[in-house]
């Protein structure tokens, strides 16, 4: 789960969730204020949910503030209507807003009951989160995705070991550590990052659940932000896009940040991310085409900086320069004899 915030529903708020799953409600528009999650508005049910789609939601979008949208779709399960989540958080919010929204988003949704949520869609602007781009959403979602050769290799691999009766119900597992299937949301930012629409994506263990969520991404960020991007008191895992310029050159490094606090961290905590660490980086690599030029660990985001980084992915040469040392002699030589002339004086060497 994200790093906690304090920040709950109001009374109010409450209160709105059962009455909401009568079938009247369509949709409900839900922000942060005053450390509250507070009701905004609501929309009601005029024909299909297509229908209603955007004349429901269009006018709540802002933007420069993000917010949360629980949209009531046709369908019901055994506990009631099938719901889509929608987290909308543009490029021109702050980055402050960005993370608090990103990481009070789980405790929203198990507020309202994650039983009833059908599906989740995340956006940054208009377009991905109204109608077309939900439609969007779902082709990508139902569409197998294409295996990389990397993936395919180990589909056989996976399928030798299952003959030889060698495997774990619970989770993938390897010698490097344990890997995790990540959250629809959690991949649809690692897929923003690889395609370059996103310079910082967190991410994070829901641990009782054993996945990997997103506590938010960010568009645009330096190496300076990462001091307050990060969570002091959480572990998490970052990626984050490191422009800057190296020898004449301007690059763009991937860096992964895995950020721990040895003294705030429980020991499960360690050792789950210790473990997952490596299977992430790995699957960020062969599944999404990325090259992480630097792996950095850090126990204290206050020492993270444009230096700090900059040393870590283009370290400093020592060059040791040697002393001059004297020519040997000719080998075969003797020790030098002093031959003294006639006079009693010493001569030349011999």
């Amino acid at each position: 789960m994200s790093h906690a915030t304090g920040i709950k529903p109001s009374e109010g708020l409450l209160e709105a969730f059962p009455k909401s799953k009568d079938g009247k409600i369509r949709s409900m528009k839900i922000s942060i204020a005053e450390e509250e999650l507070v009701l905004d508005d609501v929309s009601i049910a005029e024909g299909s949910w297509e229908d209603d789609y955007d004349n429901a939601i269009s006018g709540w979008l802002e933007d420069t503030k993000p917010c949360y949208i629980f949209y009531r779709l046709d369908l019901k399960n055994e506990t009631g209507y099938d719901w889509l989540y929608i987290f909308f958080c543009p490029d021109r919010a702050t980055v402050r807003e960005k993370m608090l929204y990103a990481a009070t988003r789980a405790t929203l949704k198990n507020e309202f009951g994650g039983g009833q949520v059908k599906d989740e869609l995340h956006g940054t602007t208009r377009g991905d989160v109204e109608l077309n781009g939900y439609l969007r959403h779902k082709e990508r979602d139902e569409a197998p995705a294409p295996l990389t050769q990397h993936e395919e290799e180990l589909i056989q691999v996976k399928a030798s070991e299952r003959d030889a009766s060698i495997g774990i119900n619970s989770q993938q597992q390897s010698v490097s550590g344990i890997s995790f299937p990540t959250t629809p949301a959690a991949q649809a930012e690692l897929e923003d990052f690889a395609a370059g629409r996103r310079d910082f994506v967190q991410l994070t263990i829901i641990i009782d659940d054993e996945m990997i969520d997103t506590a938010g991404g960010v568009a645009e960020a330096d190496p300076h932000d990462l001091k307050t991007l990060l969570p002091e008191n959480k572990p998490s895992y970052s990626l984050f896009r490191f422009k800057h310029n190296h020898e004449g050159d301007y690059l763009e490094s991937v860096v992964f940040i895995y950020s721990i606090s040895s003294s705030k961290s429980s020991i499960r905590e360690r050792m789950l991310y210790s473990s997952c660490k490596a299977p992430l980086t790995e699957a960020c690599e062969a599944g999404l085409g990325l090259v992480i030029a630097k792996k950095i660990e850090v126990d204290d985001p206050r020492e993270l900086g444009k230096e700090f980084i900059y040393d870590e992915v283009h370290p400093k040469q020592h060059i040791v320069k040697q002393q001059f040392q004297r020519p040997k002699g000719p080998p075969g030589r003797g020790a030098r004899r002093m031959v003294r002339n006639q006079n009693g004086d010493n001569g030349q060497e011999d």
